[in-house]
């Protein structure tokens, strides 16, 4: 995606170093991904002009790195961003001197604040080589107890929860993420304590979640994450990652809690990702799908006139299903729809059998899936990463679990087969294209992750 910018961008490798102290120059270190939607505008707003590429190419040694080709060289640099300015992100911006010190990290920025930046580090490394962005930013390590005790566990995750909307605290502006680790840790603790705290916010986030726009309500699958805290509208790109660990969670929470619309959402999200990510000529997944066609979202979100056409005579329905007025507009001309009030209470305020309601229900959602099919879709990631296709066997393995559906069980096997075939040839990779590319040996999330699925499908 970057080979025809004007910026001379070298590709990550060892020598880099030695190249970038021939030239007597400072590294620029640009981490993105093919599916971040600001990485595709900061792309087009000043890698592709050529008077921001000139000013990188004469200060800077350019390195472009893409996230999931060095997951570990991404996941170093993320960790002291997030130590440098508190949080991490993408494109994930690095500046650093000869001897691998970091003396400034950011992420998108416009392109007249982004050229002024490059200048300033440039000018204040020149005139003093000791300088960094950080001087007394740095924050000091907390020593942890030697030991824990459950409650203080639960009490720290307690207040970490939304209580009003659902799922964890925004920590950077409003946005939230469907974050597996947290959920599995209250399914987890609330089936050992059945401590009432944890299961009110437990299911607050999960029924939060799979009524939100986070949740594709026409398709399917979890979007990346959410730019407000009430899980409306989302970040458009959707990870195989999230939706095989949500899928896990859910089908998890099915089995706590023994409410039939997990088990749902956890069967919808593995049918999302076999239709949508499955690789035809192979058994793996594809990776991602990008937020963007020609702008961000604009495949999954309606104009008020389509969803009209859509509903017909039972607009009103799905006027107040989906909780359409003109301030939930994104944008002030599309709606990102969400789920707004419950089938019970639709029928009761609107005196229907639940029966009526989900054939009507289910007739608006198939003519807003076919307005949906005419448009652009948006470009697929076809890397096939064997750690995050493990999390797809753990998560169909549970599907299969809580459904006995075996197709599930099928599928799992299908990709176990290929990714042991490949470590039988001692081929065992971190990636696999369908166009032969040179494939990185795997890390150790693929050796973790393939082992704990393998486990799984034992089980």
């Amino acid at each position: 995606m970057h080979a025809d910018n004007p910026v001379d961008w070298h590709i990550w490798q060892a020598d880099i170093w030695q190249e970038a102290k021939k030239e007597n120059k400072l590294i620029l270190l640009s981490i993105g991904y093919s599916a971040c939607h600001w990485c595709h505008v900061m792309e087009k707003e000043s890698f592709a002009d050529s008077s921001v590429a000139k000013l990188m190419n004469q200060m800077y040694y350019c390195v472009k790195i893409d996230r999931e080709e060095h997951p570990e060289v991404d996941a170093f640099y993320a960790q002291k961003q997030k130590q440098l300015i508190g949080w991490a992100g993408w494109p994930m911006h690095v500046i650093l001197n000869p001897e691998k010190k970091i003396i400034w990290t950011g992420i998108y920025l416009p392109p007249e604040k982004w050229k002024a930046t490059l200048r300033t580090v440039y000018n204040s490394y020149s005139a003093d080589t000791s300088f960094t962005w950080f001087p007394d930013k740095r924050k000091a390590n907390k020593e942890l107890p030697v030991q824990l005790q459950n409650s203080e566990i639960q009490d720290y995750f307690i207040s970490i929860s939304d209580t009003i909307y659902g799922g964890i605290k925004p920590f950077h502006y409003s946005r939230k993420y469907p974050n597996a680790g947290y959920f599995t840790f209250l399914l987890n603790d609330y089936f050992f304590t059945h401590h009432p705290e944890i299961k009110k916010i437990a299911e607050k986030g999960l029924n939060a979640m799979r009524n939100g726009g986070i949740y594709d309500q026409i398709e399917g699958g979890f979007f990346r994450f959410s730019m407000d805290k009430e899980w409306h509208i989302p970040h458009y790109e959707k990870m195989l990652y999230t939706n095989t660990l949500m899928c896990s969670v859910y089908a998890n929470a099915f089995k706590i809690f023994r409410k039939d619309k997990y088990m749902k959402t956890a069967e919808q999200i593995a049918q999302f990702v076999l239709s949508h990510f499955q690789d035809v000529k192979q058994s793996l997944l594809f990776s991602s799908i990008d937020a963007d066609t020609h702008d961000e979202g604009l495949y999954y979100v309606y104009t008020p006139a389509e969803i009209r056409k859509a509903a017909g005579k039972d607009y009103d329905l799905a006027r107040q299903y989906f909780g359409l007025n003109d301030k939930n507009l994104w944008k002030n001309k599309y709606y990102h729809l969400k789920i707004a009030v419950s089938d019970s209470l639709i029928c009761t305020l609107n005196h229907i059998s639940p029966a009526v309601w989900n054939k009507k229900k289910e007739s608006i959602k198939l003519k807003l899936l076919k307005i949906r099919l005419k448009k652009k879709k948006p470009q697929t990631d076809n890397k096939l990463i064997t750690s995050w296709n493990a999390l797809a066997i753990s998560a169909l393995c549970d599907v299969y679990s809580i459904t006995q559906n075996t197709y599930y069980l099928r599928k799992a096997q299908a990709i176990a087969h290929f990714l042991m075939s490949q470590f039988d040839k001692n081929q065992f990779s971190h990636y696999y294209t369908t166009n032969k590319n040179p494939q990185l040996p795997a890390v150790t999330t693929d050796y973790l992750y393939f082992s704990l699925s393998l486990i799984h499908l034992y089980n």
